[in-house]
């Protein structure tokens, strides 16, 4: 096996190891996967050894480029792919496309509630073609719940500890801390203000107490209430405004 000098389409040259005097056929199995992997045609023709490979499209062998909107070099791991590009990736890296995707959905949500009425709209009409009627069973359910209490075994702790405690039909027992000393300090809510204040904060295991999105620890109930007041606030405004 020697190591020779293989052309490319745009002056570009890479080392490909050949049998010999190669035919087009015989170029290596490793080489001819990676086009293929990357969905490039291309075709082989020879002059003596070792086989020109030609592509009729670009630069393949780029590994990384530079995203128009922030300017940073990043890898092509970094970018969303899109056939119809030249490298099959978009020009904006991920960071970028998410920011803009979610500053374009924030302004729709103040300045234009018939944008806001058509993707629920949207949202009804797929939950009707795709899910209504759809079961799921109690199992599926229990085993989902399972999961995610052995993932957490402190909150299954948690649960255990006020299943003693008073319930009140429609409202949900939500617990700042999962530390020892404040499992039995908890805040009932009803359950949809629970599931919005969940969704406006992350867990965070090592210390058992949650983080609001901006990355700050709820660690006091004090800081704990604010975080769900301030929530059922962006609720009633978003609300008030659909209603309007």
């Amino acid at each position: 096996m020697e190591t020779r000098t293989t052309r490319v389409a745009k002056g570009r040259e890479i080392k490909v190891e050949t049998l010999g005097k190669a035919r087009a056929t015989q170029v290596p199995h490793q080489v001819e996967d990676y086009l293929k992997k990357i969905r490039f045609h291309f075709k082989y023709e020879t002059k003596g050894s070792p086989a020109l490979i030609f592509l009729n499209a670009g630069d393949y062998f780029m590994k990384s480029k530079k995203c128009f909107k922030c300017g940073v070099v990043k890898e092509l791991a970094e970018y969303y792919k899109h056939k119809k590009m030249g490298d099959g990736h978009l020009n904006k890296c991920k960071e970028c496309t998410k920011k803009d995707v979610a500053g374009r959905i924030k302004c729709q949500k103040v300045e234009n509630p018939y944008w806001v009425e058509q993707e629920r709209s949207r949202g009804r009409e797929k939950y009707h073609r795709l899910y209504r009627g759809v079961r799921v069973e109690s199992s599926s359910r229990a085993e989902t719940a399972n999961r995610h209490l052995n993932k957490f075994p402190e909150k299954r702790n948690a649960k255990n500890k006020c299943q003693r405690m008073l319930s009140i039909s429609g409202f949900h027992k939500h617990h700042w801390s999962y530390n020892a000393e404040h499992l039995k300090d908890i805040f009932y809510l009803t359950i949809r203000l629970h599931n919005l204040v969940h969704r406006n904060m992350v867990y965070d295991q090592g210390v058992m107490m949650y983080r609001d999105l901006d990355g700050n620890f709820l660690d006091t109930k004090i800081k704990a209430k604010r975080h769900i007041e301030e929530s059922k606030l962006k609720y009633d405004k978003w609300l008030a405004l659909y209603d309007d």
